[in-house]
């Protein structure tokens, strides 16, 4: 029973081990940028850079707004 095991185990290792690879991931893996600096996004983070970034851009947004609308507005009352 044993030497039947042994049997199995060492031709599923060679069947593996000899087994078809995938000829797409033979080559060298391609670079990803590199990541935002930690550092950084720590020191954006606690002085609320990135917040007040965020609320400008929404401030600029409600203007856009506002100003289409009006525009409309005048249009209409003509």
């Amino acid at each position: 029973m044993r030497n039947a095991f042994t049997v199995i185990t060492v031709a599923s290792l060679v069947f593996i081990g000899c087994a078809k690879k995938d000829p797409v991931n033979n080559g060298p893996a391609a670079k990803s940028p590199p990541a935002e600096s930690s550092i950084k996004t720590f020191v954006d983070g606690a002085t609320g850079k990135t917040a007040v970034e965020a609320g400008q851009k929404a401030k600029q947004q409600i203007n856009d707004i506002r100003v289409k609308q009006n525009n409309e507005l005048e249009d209409a009352m003509k």
